[in-house]
């Protein structure tokens, strides 16, 4: 049986992502065979460093989708859907820190949209 494809949700910088370590290392543990990918925006400010440069090389993710934080185009939107959905997630983490159920179901919505199967966080 194939391992999952445990995509990651997880927008943020630096200091955002320094916060969440302890969750990509707990992944990681219960996901050790697993292909982790995260999926995060790209940096507001040109002068803040993105996940990726905090967690690359430290083996906890394998590959990252990016998005720009203002992406309400529907084509672009499309478009990153189905480049995950190309990879085949079978599961989500989900690690946003959303106040509003709006925000959370859409981001239900769009994580359902690319394929996934089971959603935790």
């Amino acid at each position: 049986m194939t391992p999952p494809r445990v995509l990651i949700h997880r927008p943020g910088s630096l200091g955002d992502t320094v916060v969440a370590l302890p969750c990509f290392h707990l992944i990681r543990r219960a996901f050790p065979d697993s292909e982790l990918r995260v999926l995060t925006n790209t940096p507001v400010a040109d002068s803040a460093p993105p996940l990726f440069s905090v967690l690359e090389g430290s083996g906890l993710v394998d590959g990252y989708f990016e998005y720009p934080v203002s992406l309400r185009d529907k084509r672009r939107l499309w478009n990153l859907a189905s480049d995950i959905r190309r990879w085949q997630p079978t599961t989500a983490i989900y690690l946003v820190p959303r106040q509003r159920r709006r925000d959370v179901l859409r981001d239900a919505a769009f994580l359902r949209v690319c394929g996934v199967k089971k959603i935790f966080g």
